[in-house]
């Protein structure tokens, strides 16, 4: 049993708010498979070259950090919208006033009130206030898509919030920006970290949002072809990783699991790459797809080259090449020597992650998949919700939202009802 506590870089800027002060939380984890440096979700980040134990041969310990010291604190900064809504308008009002600018003319101002709406999203589970807005955002989404590289990373940020607040509620309507965003992936012409945006969105929105198999075909085909079209000395592993994990997230999803399986003669060939972050992404794809095959095709399965894959992966976790940096020595021994027990004892890495008063317990490595690239969406927002985000919390069988969380937020929109009366009294008593 393992806790995590994870932190992520978010940088909000709104318009008219007043930011909190620079503080971080500094919770210290304990056991734990995570992922390290890596695209898809920051969770997996190990940030501090000098916790020289944490991948130690011994133990099993991983130290991340909860916040970067330049950024602001997520509990103080929750805390200042808070006191900011208590005297001015609530997220829904916001929402509609950012919304409301995102179709300015002017790409600024444009462009800091998407990211407004997108801090919003990651803060608050907003469903009934965008519900009442969807068709809104999405025409939003395919008018902004393509007129700017900074605009396509900020429109497909904002379709992969949208599914993760709405779900299959946003389905049909997401068809066209699920069309644009794989046609943008697939473009080599485009930049690479609008390529890997848009894959990382696909992962989340056809996941969540899409239960059209040929929407999630194509997807799951296009984002295949993406990550087995780039070579193994890579020099730039960004467009790989994310395509590979959205990929292995949606391979369950295929009308053909045994084909995605089959996959796994070219995944391995990957692990002898140059790049730390592509051995990992590999091996870790190794360890989700045989996990699917464990799951729909045979409980006893093994990959028809079963034992070298696993002696391949004991190599990988007792590497002492030295030309390697010790650091990167370090992650790849702990990676890879959870991934071979896997695939030697059957039994997945179990990560548990506490949150107020509740645990999330992560027992598959789906399940960490999903997690993982829900944070890279949601950087510290996650935990606010993983409390209230009715979604969420069905992904990962937490049951309904606690009536703390609904009794709060009652008591919050009734102050703010009676600070706004206060206001107008007091302004007719003027």
């Amino acid at each position: 049993m393992v806790i995590l506590v994870f932190r992520f870089k978010i940088k909000p800027v709104f318009l008219s708010s007043t930011m909190g002060k620079k503080g971080g939380n500094r919770n210290k984890p304990k056991d734990g498979y995570d992922r390290p440096n890596k695209p898809r979700g920051e969770a997996g980040r190990v940030t501090n070259a000098d916790d020289s134990d944490a991948f130690s041969e011994a133990g099993s310990e991983v130290t991340h950090l909860t916040l970067d010291d330049d950024m602001t604190s997520v509990i103080g900064e929750e805390e200042n919208l808070e006191e900011d809504d208590a005297f001015g308008d609530s997220p829904r009002d916001r929402l509609e006033e950012f919304l409301d600018n995102a179709s300015h003319k002017n790409p600024a101002i444009r462009t800091a009130a998407v990211k407004n709406i997108q801090l919003l999203l990651s803060k608050y589970y907003m469903y009934e206030t965008l519900d009442k807005w969807k068709t809104s955002v999405v025409e939003l989404i395919e008018k902004n898509m393509k007129k700017s590289e900074a605009e396509a990373v900020l429109m497909s940020t904002l379709a992969a919030l949208l599914s993760i607040q709405m779900g299959m509620d946003i389905g049909t309507s997401l068809d066209q920006v699920l069309t644009m965003m794989r046609q943008m992936c697939a473009d080599p012409s485009q930049p690479e970290i609008v390529r890997a945006n848009c894959a990382s969105a696909l992962g989340i929105c056809v996941y969540l949002s899409s239960e059209q198999q040929p929407q999630i075909e194509d997807t799951i085909q296009m984002l295949k072809t993406v990550w087995s079209s780039i070579k193994a000395n890579t020099s730039s592993s960004t467009l790989f990783n994310v395509a590979m994990s959205s990929w292995s997230l949606l391979a369950e999803r295929s009308s053909n699991v045994r084909s995605a399986v089959n996959e796994h003669t070219k995944i391995v060939s990957y692990l002898d790459s140059p790049s730390l972050d592509v051995r990992v992404s590999a091996g870790e794809s190794l360890g989700c797809i045989y996990e699917i095959a464990v799951n729909n095709i045979d409980s006893d399965y093994t990959f028809p080259s079963h034992d070298h894959i696993v002696e391949k992966l004991g190599e990988l976790a007792t590497d002492s090449v030295k030309y390697r940096a010790k650091r990167d020595r370090r992650i790849q021994r702990f990676t890879f020597r959870q991934i071979r027990d896997f695939l030697r004892g059957g039994e997945a890495p179990t990560v548990t992650i506490k949150f107020g008063n509740e645990v999330l317990e992560i027992v598959a490595l789906q399940e960490k998949l999903i997690y993982d690239m829900c944070c890279k969406f949601l950087h510290g927002g996650m935990n606010s919700h993983l409390k209230s985000n009715e979604l969420i919390r069905d992904v990962f069988d937490l049951g309904p939202v606690c009536e703390l969380i609904q009794q709060r937020d009652i008591d919050r929109t009734r102050n703010m009802h009676r600070a706004k009366q206060r206001d107008k009294r007091s302004a007719n008593f003027d």
